[in-house]
């Protein structure tokens, strides 16, 4: 069911928001980008299809039986034990800071970097650029999931809601669009426009805006950026600190990448 459910969403809100990017770009690529970009999205999806294999092979139970194996041989008082709505709400909260110290952690530290960075190398942003991670940073996001739901002990329901919502934010705030009120809707969450900057291969703009879902942490933290400072620009977008790419690496090379 916790696959059926997220699956179905994913794939209708992927599908979705392609064919809005089409009719309604945010930023119009060049024609020679536009058919890069086909290339690039079967890369995104061919690496997601990897990690979520390798995920399956590693942790072959899932997040929800392990929640629910954790609620029951876990007696201390947790997550689970707050009332109606106060447990899912906690449980996005809690696990929404988590994410974005994790990514914190990503790019502070070297060999998180080295992975992540696979993330970062795309030239442009597109839906697909949501779900582009190398299968071991996924494996690992994994695994400091089901850490936190060892220690927290969250509901059931409230996992299966979070994980949905952050894939949906996740494909949301990388799609090449500009929802409307995006001036208001940033207060609460992370939209398109406010995660641009984070892929900005200029100076030290890549080290703002690590929200997924929730817009207050970067505020909170002082790790705030409003745009890049070149501003909305396709140029803006790709590798930190290295020249833009003009033609996207083969998908062996982008596997190996961390390990170079």
């Amino acid at each position: 069911m916790e696959l059926n459910y997220r699956l179905l969403i994913f794939i209708t809100l992927l599908v979705t928001m392609t064919a809005v990017e089409l009719v309604y770009p945010f930023i119009r690529l060049q024609a020679r980008n536009q058919q890069q970009r086909w290339r690039i999205k079967a890369h995104n999806l061919l690496l997601v299809i990897i990690s979520s294999g390798l995920i399956r092979l590693v942790f072959p139970w899932g997040l929800l039986v392990w929640g629910q194996y954790v609620i029951t041989h876990t007696p201390l008082p947790q997550l689970n034990w707050l009332p109606g709505v106060a447990g899912y709400v906690g449980t996005i909260l809690v696990f929404d800071l988590l994410i974005y110290w994790q990514h914190r952690l990503f790019h502070r530290i070297s060999w998180l970097w080295r992975l992540h960075r696979v993330h970062h190398t795309d030239t442009a942003l597109d839906a697909t650029t949501g779900f582009r991670f190398h299968p071991i940073e996924m494996l690992l996001s994994f695994a400091i999931k089901c850490l936190a739901i060892g220690i927290l002990a969250p509901p059931l329901a409230a996992i299966l809601l979070f994980e949905i919502i952050l894939s949906s934010s996740a494909i949301l705030n990388h799609s090449n669009i500009k929802p409307p009120f995006e001036q208001y809707l940033r207060l609460v969450w992370v939209t398109p426009q406010m995660h641009f900057g984070h892929h900005s291969r200029f100076g030290n703009e890549c080290n703002h805006n690590y929200g997924f879902c929730i817009a207050w942490w970067d505020r909170l933290f002082g790790t705030y950026q409003a745009k890049p400072q070149k501003g909305f620009i396709a140029d803006v977008i790709g590798d930190p600190g290295q020249p833009k790419q003009k033609t996207p690496p083969d998908f062996l090379r982008l596997l190996a990448l961390p390990f170079r």
